[in-house]
């Protein structure tokens, strides 16, 4: 059977298989309990094999140009800002609450919202960096 997708949900699941080979590797790095590792392990090899099928690569956007940054901190992901226009969008069309800001230029929301977020950032446009 032979499955036809879009250019579009192509894209969106490699950066959701990108999003999950970070969480994972971030999970296996953290982890302290023997078990908890072999388990990571076991799922990072899991997603690569997927990751592998669609060619997920590492975002070629260096870090000192990219408008955001992201990174995992637990359950939360912060946002970086690093323009100006990326932060007159995040206040026009983003408008995270005022406690999601940790200072000017970062803003926290859950994981559950982070990968979502990312991708319509990257579909308005934007360089988004995820490590």
């Amino acid at each position: 059977m032979q499955i036809n997708l879009s250019d579009e949900t192509l894209d969106h699941l490699r950066f959701h298989l990108d999003v999950l080979v970070k969480l994972y590797q971030k999970q296996y790095k953290v982890a302290k309990r023997e078990n908890a590792r072999v388990s990571a392990m076991a799922r990072l090899g899991e997603v690569r094999d997927l990751a592998a099928i669609f060619e997920v690569v590492e975002p070629a956007t260096p870090k000192a140009d990219a408008d955001f940054i992201v990174t995992q901190q637990g359950s939360v992901f912060t946002f970086d800002i690093n323009t100006e226009a990326a932060l007159a969008f995040v206040h026009s069309d983003v408008k995270p609450e005022a406690w999601q800001f940790l200072g000017k230029h970062r803003f926290a929301v859950e994981h559950r919202v982070a990968p979502e977020l990312c991708y319509q950032l990257r579909e308005a446009g934007w360089n988004v960096v995820v490590r």
